[in-house]
């Protein structure tokens, strides 16, 4: 076992260490999409299978924005924008969980279309994504995008078009 994760962890590095790091930032005129990748190879966390039992619970309730197998990976996915997530991350809804995806919005009080957050977590592929609705859509994706589910995509498509312009 130690000998195929000794491989896999040299594998990681050689990738790791050839990617042209000159910027993580590139956008998309179609859509003013503004993508942040911080694709960093972990190694697999179970233990994001235990927010399954999340579901219909509200994220400040649960304090998932606290949870550290959560916070430290927003902080590093987020970077200088994390402050502003958690400062406007006010008005909630409650998590969804459809298909082993995780799906739960916060915004700013009073001013939801110029100011929403979504965020998503793949349980199953260990992976999160976060998107900022606003004049623009910041769209930040730590492993790659996460595929919603059917009805998790159809809520995902009325906020981006309830966002402000």
């Amino acid at each position: 076992m130690k000998k195929y994760f000794l491989s896999f962890a040299l594998l990681a590095f050689f990738f790791t260490s050839c990617k042209d790091n000159s910027s993580n930032t590139s956008e998309m005129t179609t859509d003013s999409i503004e993508v942040n990748n911080s694709s960093s190879l972990t190694a697999p966390d179970e233990s994001l299978t235990s927010l399954n039992e999340l579901k219909g619970k509200y994220p400040m309730e649960v304090k998932l924005l606290d949870n550290p197998l959560v916070k430290s990976r927003l902080e590093k996915l987020l970077g200088d924008d994390y402050a502003n997530f958690r400062k406007f991350w006010m008005v909630e809804t409650p998590i969804l969980i459809e298909e082993n995806i995780l799906y739960a919005t916060g915004c700013e009080q009073h001013n939801c279309a110029a100011n929403q957050y979504v965020l998503e977590i793949d349980l199953s592929q260990n992976n999160i994504n976060v998107y900022h609705f606003g004049a623009d859509v910041k769209s930040y994706v730590e492993k790659g995008t996460i595929q919603l589910p059917k009805g998790l995509s159809e809520e995902f498509e009325v906020l981006k078009s309830n966002r402000i312009y």
